[in-house]
């Protein structure tokens, strides 16, 4: 136990060898704990030469700029020039966006094949983690051992293979090139995929579990010219469609850097006019998907997301505020129970109070919305770092009565939901044991036991009080609102409603969390508060 002043106590239940003896600093960043697999020339050679990397800065969340903003960026006349201002084709590409917007996805997709007509292999990973040094943390409760000093951070992911690696390297793919050549190394999404090699893989009818990719994208930013294109109809042809969106870059089919040429005409001329159709309504797979799961939940909704507030609201977005959706889920269903996860602190960066003010402002309006009817069956925790320090939490994650899962990106927020880019993969498994899915169920478990620095125990005999009671929803439930009722006992904090003082005046909700869904120069305009553009980009 450690003693602070003003009688502040921290308890831990950290116990730490010291051996005699220190050992001195020889190594460096650049290989500490290992070698940086991805950094090497071969890989960095693979990337460059096809023009398969993408980058998404948001100095709003942290991830500065690394391109220089014309001085007339924030004087575009329509939405399109507003996004195509903020973008780069160079690699690393940085896609069009609008002020404020991020896009917090991590996707790294391999396909390797025998020979080259041949489909490819896909293999990849998706996760919030960001691709920096605070990525690597494991047992932040620890002090991260063998790893590089950081912040505590959480960040789930998922690996896959198959029909979804592909989808999520069809994603990869969009964010890592513009729809057509803009120059020799830098073919194009069209032309990438063109070949037989990009054929879909046959679906995996072995395992037991179901999954499919979920994308959230505002309208007019991935390719924001062809939010003006006319909306294709089914049975055009892949020229026509590639004249629609030639017309709408302004570009000459016949002075482009590679004539497009694709032998898979018919699986390229549908995610040409998907790509139209994306560009002028944007998707919210997240939000109709999680809107749907929490409206049939049972018996528990588990959620971890760097952020938790309303989803919708104007009153004629009522049915898609998926808070409301849990309060009416508690209402009818005396049994359900939900159990949030959040960070301490929002994601925004810290150092615009305006609008950290704004998040847990919305955050804890969220929160009381659930529990002041239903405080006995709603439990909402900071999962805590090494002791005295909170933790991040980079990704979404929802699991519901341990049959259905979603890990992702579209953050728990209108802007989540709506505004910044966000995948998502959502999932069931077929393996029921006893009413639950098992492999779901374990998962939620460990999401757990990690937050709440909880051993996973590998054989009855090592496992705690705490480990055993996470096994069943409703004790799980209980596991963790009895911690709350001790002040969380160094594993967990209840949740901070924020400073009772006047720091920070909240940013205006339409700057602070936008609606992706009716965008207008009016409401980007507000995106920018009382900042000059140029300040809202440093």
């Amino acid at each position: 136990m450690l003693a602070l002043p003003r009688r502040r106590r921290l308890f831990s239940a950290v116990s730490v060898v010291i051996q005699d003896g220190g050992a001195p600093w020889t190594s460096t960043l650049d290989n500490f704990g290992g070698v940086a697999l991805l950094n090497q020339s071969p890989f960095l050679n693979l990337f460059e030469n096809l023009s398969t990397r993408a980058i998404a800065p948001s100095p709003l969340f942290g991830i500065p700029l690394t391109l220089t903003v014309p001085a007339d960026a924030g004087q575009s006349a329509d939405l399109a020039q507003l996004a195509r201002s903020l973008a780069s084709e160079t690699q690393p590409r940085q896609g069009p966006r609008f002020p404020t917007q991020a896009r917090f996805e991590t996707i790294l997709a391999l396909g390797t094949a025998s020979a080259s007509e041949t489909p490819l292999d896909w293999k990849a990973v998706l996760t919030g983690a960001r691709w920096t040094w605070e990525s690597r943390c494991s047992r932040p409760e620890l002090g991260n051992p063998g790893n590089p000093a950081g912040p505590d951070v959480h960040a789930t992911g998922i690996r896959c293979d198959g029909r979804l690696a592909y989808d999520l390297a069809s994603h990869a793919l969009k964010r890592a090139q513009a729809i057509v050549p803009t120059a020799e190394n830098s073919l194009g999404w069209i032309v990438t995929a063109g070949g037989r090699n990009w054929n879909e893989p046959p679906a995996d009818t072995a395992g037991t579990v179901a999954a499919a990719m979920l994308e959230t994208i505002a309208p007019a930013t991935d390719t924001p010219e062809l939010s003006f294109v006319r909306t294709p109809d089914a049975m055009d042809s892949l020229d026509t469609a590639l004249t629609d969106v030639y017309t709408a870059l302004g570009l000459n089919p016949n002075n482009v850097p590679v004539a497009i040429d694709v032998d898979n005409e018919e699986a390229i001329r549908f995610r040409v006019q998907q790509e139209i159709v994306n560009s002028k309504f944007g998707k919210r797979d997240a939000l109709w998907t999680l809107r749907r799961a929490l409206g049939q939940a049972r018996e528990l909704i588990y959620i971890e997301s760097p952020m938790f507030a309303v989803t919708a609201r104007s009153p004629a977005s009522a049915d898609f505020n998926l808070v409301e959706v849990i309060r009416q889920q508690l209402a009818e269903n005396p049994r359900l129970k939900v159990i949030l996860c959040l960070p301490r602190m929002p994601d925004f960066d810290l150092a615009r109070a305006n609008w950290v003010r704004a998040a847990l402002n919305y955050r804890q309006e969220a929160i009381a919305t659930l529990t002041t009817e239903y405080r006995q069956r709603v439990a909402a925790f900071h999962p805590i770092g090494f002791p005295g320090r909170s933790a991040v939490i980079r990704s979404t994650t929802v699991v519901v009565d341990d049959v259905w899962c979603l890990v992702g990106t579209s953050h728990f927020r209108r802007r989540g939901m709506t505004f910044d880019g966000g995948v998502d993969v959502v999932s069931l498994d077929r393996s029921i044991h006893e009413g639950y899915s098992e492999r779901i169920a374990q998962f939620r478990r460990e999401l757990m036991a990690t937050k709440l620095g909880i051993d996973m125990a590998t054989a009855p005999e090592n496992a705690s009080a705490l480990w055993i009671r996470l096994h069943q929803l409703e004790s799980a439930f209980d596991a963790i609102a009895d911690l709350l009722r001790q002040g969380g006992l160094g594993r967990c904090t209840p949740i901070w409603a924020g400073p009772n003082d006047e720091w920070g005046i909240p940013a205006e909700t339409d700057s602070a969390d936008p609606d992706g869904v009716n965008l207008s120069l009016i409401t980007l305009a507000g995106l920018l508060g009382e900042e000059t553009f140029s300040a809202l980009l440093d």
